[in-house]
This record gives structure tokens, C-alpha cells and sequence, in this order.
């Protein structure tokens, strides 16, 4: 092989990396948007919901929202913001134990998921704000 020939190769391979690096990144980010839309409110609290283990009583969440900065907490295992509309729970004969209109709170996603429970920091409690949550 010429070393022009060697040079050659080198570059389609290069090329054939990048291609699929870009496709990678675009894809990611695609399904990230996707999420931000429609992985969001009512639905997420359906997901949620159902993946709740089996318990005496029940939970109910009206909404769940989120914020796009989801994946660096879940990785760097940071608290993740987020509001939960509607929460009601209730306990095993049907009385309502907890009715809370507008929740604001942080979850370390990746410890959940790891099995290590549910760690909740940053609860805000109070009514529904009619302007959105408020930055903090």
C-alpha cells in the first residue's frame, strides 16, 4: 500500500466517524426534544404512576413537569427540579391523608434508579401559582 493510498482510507474512515458521531448527536437530541415535549404533565404522571410499586393506599399525581437539565442531574446524580401538580395520597381505606395543589421539589433521579430510594430535598408547598413555578 502507497502511503497516499494509506491517506485515502484514513479520510473515508474519518469521515464515515463523523457521519455517524453527527448522526448520534442528532438523534440524541431529537429524542431529547421529543421528551421535553411530550414527555411532560399528565403523561409523565401516568408513566409514573405506573410504575409505582404495589402499596396500601395510593398515590395520584395530576402532572409532573420537568426540566431539560434532566440528563446532566442524572448523571452528575444533582437534585433534578421539578413541580407536581394535583398529588394527592391516600391511605389504605380511601381517606385522603394529603392534598397538595402545587409541589415544588428536587429528586435525585439517579439514586432512585439505582434502588437507593427516594431522596426529596427543596419542598416548596403552596397553591398554584397563576405566573409558573418561581426561579430559583
Amino acid at each position: 500500500m502507497t502511503a497516499q493510498f494509506r491517506r485515502t482510507i484514513a479520510k473515508k474512515i474519518a469521515k464515515v466517524v463523523a457521519y455517524v458521531l453527527a448522526g448520534l448527536l442528532a438523534l440524541v437530541g431529537v429524542v431529547l426534544l421529543g421528551a421535553i415535549l411530550f414527555v411532560q404533565g399528565e403523561r409523565l404522571a401516568k408513566i409514573v404512576t405506573g410504575v409505582l410499586p404495589e402499596m396500601q393506599g395510593s398515590l395520584h399525581f395530576g402532572a409532573i413537569f420537568w426540566k431539560p437539565r434532566l440528563l446532566v442531574d442524572l448523571v452528575t446524580d444533582r437534585p433534578t427540579p421539578m413541580v407536581v401538580e394535583g398529588l394527592v395520597i391516600k391511605d389504605p381505606e380511601g381517606t385522603t391523608v394529603l392534598d397538595v395543589p402545587h409541589l415544588e421539589v428536587s429528586v435525585r433521579l439517579k439514586t432512585l434508579i439505582a434502588g437507593g430510594g427516594i431522596i426529596l430535598s427543596d419542598l416548596h408547598v403552596g397553591p398554584e401559582d397563576p405566573f409558573g413555578p418561581s426561579p430559583r
